[in-house]
């Protein structure tokens, strides 16, 4: 089965000030979204329905980003659902769920260093 595609609008969803949401076909179990940041500072906000006890991963596929973007999921109450530090991450798991919206923020890494980073020594 092909995942459902959906397109992003961030121009759009900034004006509004409201998130995109994620909406699978009958029978799917996978939903593509995309979607370009505007600028560093640009995020993409998406909810998604997830029903209790499942398996929810949200993943960067195209890597033209060399993967130096930021995905944190918030859970139904609020909540960190990935428990994530500062790095650069383009994959999220979170297993198991709980019933309700997850919000959804992808974002260009802000960590000051992507990669490796030297530093002179005498």
């Amino acid at each position: 089965m092909r995942p459902t595609r959906y397109r992003s609008k961030d121009a759009a969803q900034k004006d509004a000030g409201q998130p995109s949401r994620i909406k699978f076909d009958k029978g799917a179990s996978t939903a593509v979204v995309t979607g370009k940041l505007a600028d560093f500072d640009g995020e993409q906000t998406y909810l998604i329905e997830v029903g209790k006890g499942q398996t929810m991963t949200v993943e960067q596929l195209n890597k033209y980003s060399n993967g130096q973007i930021s995905i944190y999921v918030t859970d139904p109450q609020g909540g960190d659902a990935n428990d994530l530090d500062a790095s650069c991450h383009g994959k999220a798991t979170v297993t198991p769920t709980m019933a309700g919206d997850y919000k959804i923020q992808v974002m260009e890494c802000k960590k000051p260093t992507h990669g490796r980073a030297s530093l002179p020594s005498k």
